[in-house]
């Protein structure tokens, strides 16, 4: 062969990322379908569609995913002239999915994780501006993506479209979901097979296209090949869903077909409660809210509890408006006048109605499936408190001694998912309330100041026999502003951190009093070594010298442990941050 053939050109790199990215960075759910599941779907998208598919459409009554790129309102191309903000208005009052497709249809492969961001934000709020509600989905502009850009967008959407042909019999990556196209030419037949083929085996197909026409693009079809693919589809029994409200049916049939245990009513409730503390946090409230109202949920047993802990009240416009903005989801607005994060907590479980009880901090981000997820984890292990690894973001993303912070933030166990026999914080925990008895208050107010309060409550729930559990195959994250990445601040949170053990041993009185020397005598072993080791990392000018600075904190605060050395991290305004244990 010549040097030509041998060649890797960027053709070649295209083929082979189209192969090998619908296997990696994946986030799977169960396809069980007694009847089968067609999504339409429409890109871009050009006018003609409005006139020359939606009718067809509205004869058979059914419903569509319009993936917009705001920029090109009103734009001509090779697709021809673009929608119109009337249209969307139309579609929405119809009753069709609008979905995200960043906002100049832009290929997210040739820019940045920052600049993809801001198209998302950019077409969210061009198309709120006209009334369009938060949009849940997402397709690849040019069908294309690589693992990480996945892994981001998993955060802000429920589910991602390609351009991978295929049906979902068994399981679906709501990272990349197969589409087959609606092109004139070879492609109609083979999308009438693939829909005649759902008769034998039901699965979820979906399909897509862009204008429709006498004279379509290459990217289109005629309105004769979309009427013939419609027929296809109502002769096949199909049920037509757009693709957001399909990824709920899979999720509430996934539950049905695992099997209920008809003898307790109780273990029968499925209702959700989200408690999310709050103190002048504008920015991390908004997005730690945005993300929670885009859960993954029966939104019709899903409660969202917001306790402001600002004796002014600062939170309540911006809750008001998102109870306007979703009426479909019950937002709850508790006023806990009285500062201390106990105070907050407790205030929001006088609210709560659900069976399973989750806490998230306004400084956190929940993907789309968390809470589904770790509602699956409780029920998979029959457990009644579930943890999974919370990711902390810097605020600096390019100084190298910021980012080795990124650990010590994070909460990530060097284990597999699995029973745990440790705690690890409120913030980013699930409860089933329905295997255990609380505490009245369940947080203790007397912790307000020093913190430690959800340690306090785990170990008593760990006395009624609570098992729990954790899970490294998903992930909340937490933004860690510049105010907390300071050697001063990780002194004193980690030297809270070495108090918890010794204190809780101390808690027991007598019966503890083994304990509590045990742990002294671990603390002074750890100075020893994490002294060292701090000192000769930080002559070797290594950044990681801040994770044995971290320990070696801890290891005085075992020894130190009583309340005259408690540091004051929280405070009367500083009603979110939480204390971990580190029973290590």
């Amino acid at each position: 062969m010549t040097r030509r053939e041998h060649a890797i050109t960027p053709g070649l790199i295209r083929r082979v990322n189209r192969k090998l990215v619908p296997l990696m960075a994946k986030r799977n759910i169960p396809v069980k379908l007694e009847r089968p599941i067609i999504s339409i779907s429409f890109d871009d998208f050009p006018q003609s569609v409005m006139e020359n598919a939606l009718p067809q459409l509205d004869e058979y009554d059914w419903k569509a995913t319009f993936y917009v790129a705001a920029g090109l309102e009103g734009k001509t191309n090779h697709l021809g002239r673009h929608f119109d903000a009337e249209d969307i208005q139309t579609l929405v009052k119809d009753g069709h999915e609008i979905g995200c497709h960043t906002y100049n249809h832009v290929n997210i492969l040739e820019v940045s994780n920052e600049a993809i961001q801001k198209e998302i934000e950019d077409n969210a709020h061009a198309l709120g501006k006209i009334g369009v509600p938060p949009l849940k989905s997402f397709a690849y502009p040019y069908g294309e993506a690589n693992a990480a850009q996945k892994r981001h967008l998993e955060t802000g959407f429920t589910a991602m479209r390609g351009i991978v042909p295929g049906i979902h019999y068994d399981t679906v990556d709501l990272n990349q979901i197969n589409a087959m196209k609606i092109y004139s030419g070879p492609d109609i037949d083979k999308v009438v097979r693939a829909i005649e083929s759902l008769k034998e085996r039901p699965g979820w197909l979906t399909l897509f296209t862009h204008d429709v026409r006498d004279n379509p693009s290459k990217f289109g079809c005629t309105p004769e090949d979309f009427s013939r693919v419609l027929k296809a589809i109502k002769q096949s029994g199909a049920e037509v869903v757009p693709i957001h409200q399909t990824i709920d049916l899979l999720r509430k049939k996934g539950k049905i077909t695992g099997g209920l245990d008809q003898r307790n009513k109780v273990m029968m409730d499925k209702s959700i409660s989200i408690i999310m503390p709050t103190y002048k946090r504008p920015k991390g409230l908004e997005l730690a809210l945005s993300s929670l109202v885009k859960q993954t949920v029966d939104t019709s047993d899903f409660q969202i509890i917001i306790s402001d802990n600002d004796p002014a009240g600062s939170a309540k416009p911006y809750i008001d408006s998102m109870i306007a903005l979703h009426k479909d989801i019950n937002i709850t607005y508790v006023h806990a006048v009285k500062p201390g994060v106990c105070n907050a907590r407790n205030a929001a479980m006088e609210k709560v109605n659900g069976r399973f009880l989750l806490f998230i901090d306004d400084d956190m981000e929940a993907p789309p499936d968390w809470t589904q997820n770790m509602i699956d984890l409780l029920e998979k292990y029959k457990a009644g408190i579930a943890f999974s690894d919370v990711t902390a973001r810097m605020h600096d993303k390019t100084d190298p001694k910021i980012q080795a912070m990124i650990p010590l933030f994070s909460r990530t166990l060097k284990e597999p998912e699995g029973f745990i026999d440790r705690f690890l914080g409120m913030g980013g925990a699930a409860l089933d309330t329905a295997q255990m008895t609380f505490p009245n208050p369940p947080f203790d107010p007397a912790l307000n100041d020093i913190g430690g309060e959800d340690d306090v409550l785990f170990h008593q729930l760990r006395e009624q026999g609570v098992k729990t559990v954790w899970s490294p195959h998903f992930s909340a994250y937490e933004d860690i502003p510049a105010s907390r990445a300071t050697f001063q601040y990780i002194w004193k949170r980690n030297f809270a951190f070495g108090q918890g053990p010794t204190q809780l041993a101390a808690d027991r009185g007598f019966k503890g009093i083994f304990k509590v020397i045990y742990w002294m005598l671990v603390g002074c072993a750890q100075i020893g070594v994490y002294g060292f080791k701090y000192g000769l990392e930080r002559l070797q000018g290594k950044d990681i010298a801040v994770h044995s600075y971290a320990r070696l904190s801890q290891a005085f605060g075992k020894i130190f442990w009583w309340d005259g050395f408690r540091p004051r991290l929280y405070g009367a305004n500083s009603t979110t941050e939480m204390v971990k244990n580190s029973a290590s």
